[in-house]
């Protein structure tokens, strides 16, 4: 049997992959956000979101007659005895913080937790004098297990409800993740499904392949897609969205270079890694962590932070990370297609 910590990194890791998979869709709903990103870790800490014996839900209380709500009232006994807010992925945390500090000082709640799902905030005896956090995680910083951790010393059910309160056990927690797992698999293969089918609405006019001669021999611009087959085809030059062209020789190359431009272009970008790839394998394609396998990675410097650009792929699943990555750059800043030169490679 798993133990509480690796459950729960899982459950943590797994939603860290949500939110960067469903990432347009969550900035935008704060409920999507508690149903795909926060309920399933407060289910894993025990909190049974469904039970209003352990969980009041979008609980409204009256505090020196002002009347507040919050969205999850922890009980203990039946009484408050934490509370976690939520706010959309992405979204202010500090939004209504005042209301929380009046919540806590007025029931005398002592701990306090502030999420999005991927960004933690705890704070402990809230008071008009004392509004600092005593801890804060983001995901795209902090390892799984260490958020995983901390939240199961601070916030499992187990800590404040008697054993046979506790209605999800390891076992159930097992099942749920797998599960959930499941259905986060069944989603992206959808989501793909839609992509292939409907163009992005920002893509820019396809440009017209034109032949050009280069040291002599003759060579074909080639737009980058996901119809063509490139086994056995290497690269030998790259025309990036923006007209520039660095030299490249090996496909590795060519996706360095698309993460090089992306971050660049659009420097919002740095904010989302890691960012995964398109290969469904959960392997990163930016992160800002050096890997311990690091000769599949490259290194990219952006504004004199170094990320690592995992390069271990195939032909056709680079030419897909390269449009995922370049497509993660607003059209405005890529008005031309993603070309490359090919030439076969000798048998």
């Amino acid at each position: 049997m798993s133990s509480p910590i690796a459950i729960l990194s899982d459950v943590m890791e797994t939603m860290r992959a949500a939110s960067v998979n469903h990432r347009d869709h969550l900035q935008g709903n704060e409920a999507a956000t508690r149903a795909v990103l926060i309920d399933p870790i407060l289910r894993s800490l025990g909190w049974d979101i469904a039970n209003p014996d352990l969980v009041l839900v979008e609980k409204t209380q009256t505090v020196h007659g002002q009347c507040l709500k919050v969205d999850y009232a922890l009980l203990v006994d039946g009484d408050v005895r934490l509370v976690v807010e939520a706010k959309k992925l992405g979204g202010n945390l500090e939004d209504q913080f005042l209301q929380l500090v009046n919540y806590s000082f007025g029931l005398k709640v002592k701990s306090i937790f502030i999420t999005d799902g991927t960004r933690w905030k705890h704070y402990l005896n809230l008071t008009p004098d004392n509004q600092e956090p005593v801890q804060v995680f983001d995901l795209s910083v902090h390892s799984p297990s260490e958020v995983a951790v901390y939240l199961i010393q601070h916030l499992d059910a187990a800590l404040f409800v008697k054993e046979s309160q506790v209605e999800v056990q390891l076992d159930e927690l097992a099942e749920q993740l797998s599960a959930s797992q499941t259905k986060m698999a069944a989603m992206d293969k959808r989501l793909a499904e839609l992509e292939r089918r409907l163009p992005p609405e920002d893509t820019p006019p396809r440009i017209e392949e034109t032949g050009r001669v280069e040291n002599g021999k003759a060579g074909k611009w080639h737009i980058l897609s996901l119809q063509h087959e490139y086994t056995n085809r290497k690269p030998t030059e790259l025309r990036l969205p923006n007209g520039e062209e660095p030299p490249v020789s090996k496909w590795k190359e060519v996706l360095v270079a698309c993460c090089r431009f992306a971050l660049t272009a659009h420097p919002a970008l740095v904010n989302e890694i890691p960012l995964f790839d398109k290969a469904g394998r959960g392997t990163h394609l930016v992160q800002q962590v050096k890997p311990a396998r690091s000769s599949a990675y490259a290194p990219v410097t952006i504004a004199d932070k170094t990320l690592w650009v995992h390069t271990n792929y195939s032909a056709k699943v680079t030419v897909a990370n390269c449009l995922y990555i370049i497509n993660k750059v607003p059209a405005t800043l890529r008005p031309q297609a993603l070309s490359v030169v090919l030439r076969e490679e000798a048998s």
